[in-house]
């Protein structure tokens, strides 16, 4: 891995992607949808914010709750980054989704990112009923590229803890999965610009070996699995991570 100064200045790249998440929400915002904050409260006392989002039009009757996760390597993103899948989903299903928050690397490096998500999903599953969410008729969880690897992550974690209630879906956007080391045998190693990759982990400072980087690391789960749904790219990098892991499904 190369040294911690060899990875790009962050706040000057977040300056940037902020910008066009932000331009992107405010963009999309619609009389048929309604937002509001929440605050989610850390294991450690820190506060993370989620943006629940619920269609204007449908009854006031509870629904299922979707959660989604920001990508961008665990070094970029806010919760802004989904607001279009988080209203295309509140209108087309009446749902009511959760865009949440975690911290991001290399200020908060491994497990912190790992761990909010998990709280976030914890506090969910014992809080729904305050967003009016039904968790019977549907908890799913998803998120894109490093926000899908937290939403597998806790996925397979919400299986080895037999959460309650559990999760009935988990939707993964280009899923990053996968290095060199965990690759289960019968797979060729997966293709990544190793720059990209090395950065990423330069940041994130991974257990490669832990499950909470790794749902490779927890095979006995994936039998398990509630309905995955898993959306990969042809030249995408993070395409075979993908593959993969639908084989192992």
């Amino acid at each position: 891995m190369p040294p911690q100064e060899a990875i790009p200045e962050p706040k000057m790249m977040r300056q940037y992607s902020n910008a066009m998440e932000e331009q992107q929400y405010s963009a999309g915002t619609t009389t048929k949808i309604r937002e509001h904050t929440i605050k989610i409260t850390m294991r450690d006392g820190y506060e993370n914010e989620a943006i629940v989002y619920q269609s204007a039009l449908r009854s006031s009757s509870p629904s299922p709750l979707v959660v989604l996760c920001y990508g961008d390597g665990f070094v970029l993103g806010t919760n802004k980054q989904y607001a279009a899948t988080a209203r295309a989903a509140a209108l087309l299903y009446g749902a009511t989704v959760a865009n949440i928050s975690y911290r991001l690397a290399p200020e908060n490096p491994f497990p912190t990112p790992a761990n909010d998500v998990w709280d976030n999903i914890e506090w969910l599953a014992g809080n729904a009923h305050t967003l009016n969410a039904d968790l019977s008729a549907g908890f799913i969880l998803g998120g894109g590229s490093a926000g899908a690897n937290l939403a597998a992550v806790a996925t397979h974690k919400a299986i080895r803890t037999n959460l309650s209630p559990p999760l009935t879906g988990l939707y993964l956007a280009a899923p990053f999965l996968l290095m060199e080391d965990i690759v289960p045998d019968q797979y060729e190693t997966p293709i990544l610009n190793e720059d990209a990759l090395n950065c990423i982990m330069a940041a994130y400072q991974p257990h490669a070996k832990s499950p909470d980087f790794s749902p490779f690391n927890d095979p006995e789960s994936f039998s398990k699995l509630p309905r995955t749904y898993v959306q990969m790219a042809g030249l995408d990098p993070l395409r075979d991570d993908g593959l993969v892991y639908e084989r192992e499904c």
